[in-house]
């Protein structure tokens, strides 16, 4: 099986596996133990993978349609539950911060705006940030289809000049380092989508990016811990490609649970935000504990309904 194949037919076993890194990453974060789950506690390359497969399925998507119906199908997709868990966040902000959010904050919670700092508070970077991705993603198309893999490349250093040499906060350090691998989703979904036969080198890719991501590593360690985000980056591709290979070892029953994940992965990153949220009120470990993997399930299982429920009532 090709490459691009291979990517598309195992999707939902990516994105469950770039899922779970997620949620055992905040584990590490949330809860502890970072120690014991020191693999995990760069979970957060979790994202990256997300990012590579999303911008490759956007681009099967806006070939299909206009732009505004590209947009709307996006936002019916995302808004609902990214609406909820702002509520949630915001009525449990008023009782761990004692303070009362005005109709302005709460506007901008929902909306998103919050993350650009014109109101609320900054709730959750990686949903805003692809709101945004998804807005601009004709331009961002046109730019990867005229420059082709230089541009993917020049993005990449552009953003690492940035995050190394301009301080930001971590919401914005958390996007522009990671644009980098949007373009390239989209690069490689042109190459698929392309009639030529020019065979699509990912893992080529992958080796090389591995290479400096285990420099950018040893740099960002021991001087620039900004730069961890480039990193993670830069070894997506080769994680992929472990990934891939690491499929047919894994016994079906397992791996049917990692597909479910991966095909309700918004569900399961939305009660992920959602749980967050509650586990600032307990302080009991055990039960702390038990909250975070049975209500991320439970959570996650009740949105699934939810999310399809407004999908049809807005479509």
């Amino acid at each position: 099986m090709k490459v691009e194949q291979a990517i598309l037919y195992n999707r939902n076993y990516l994105m469950g596996i770039a899922m779970l890194l997620v949620l055992l990453y905040h584990f590490t974060c949330w809860i502890g133990f970072r120690k014991l789950l020191l693999p995990f506690n760069w979970g957060f390359i979790g994202v990256d993978i997300f990012l590579f497969l999303s911008a490759i399925g956007l681009g099967f998507s806006a070939s299909k349609r206009t732009y505004k119906d590209f947009l709307r199908r996006r936002f019916i997709r995302i808004m609902p539950l990214y609406i909820f868990a702002a509520i949630v966040d915001s009525i449990l902000f008023h009782f761990t911060h004692n303070e009362t959010l005005s109709l302005w904050d709460w506007i901008c919670n929902i909306t998103s705006l919050s993350y650009y700092g014109v109101g609320g508070y900054v709730r959750d970077w990686y949903l805003s940030s692809l709101l945004l991705l998804y807005i601009t993603f004709p331009i961002l198309s046109c730019f990867v289809n005229k420059c082709k893999h230089g541009g993917v490349i020049s993005t990449f250093i552009v953003a690492l000049i940035i995050v190394s040499n301009f301080e930001m906060p971590f919401q914005y350090n958390c996007f522009v380092s990671r644009i980098p691998i949007f373009l390239f989703g989209i690069y490689v979904y042109n190459k698929m989508s392309s009639n030529n036969d020019n065979k699509l080198n990912l893992f080529r890719w992958g080796y090389l990016t591995c290479i400096l991501g285990i420099v950018v590593f040893i740099y960002a360690n021991s001087a620039k811990p900004e730069l961890l985000f480039i990193f993670t980056t830069l070894l997506a591709l080769a994680l992929i490609e472990i990934l891939l290979r690491c499929i047919q070892y894994i016994p079906q029953h397992i791996l049917n649970w990692i597909c479910y994940i991966g095909k309700y992965s918004l569900e399961f990153y939305i009660a992920n935000l959602c749980i967050y949220s509650i586990l600032s009120f307990i302080t009991y470990m055990p039960i702390k504990i038990g909250i975070y993997i049975l209500g991320n399930f439970l959570l996650a299982i009740l949105l699934i309904p939810v999310n399809r429920f407004c999908k049809n009532l807005f479509a």
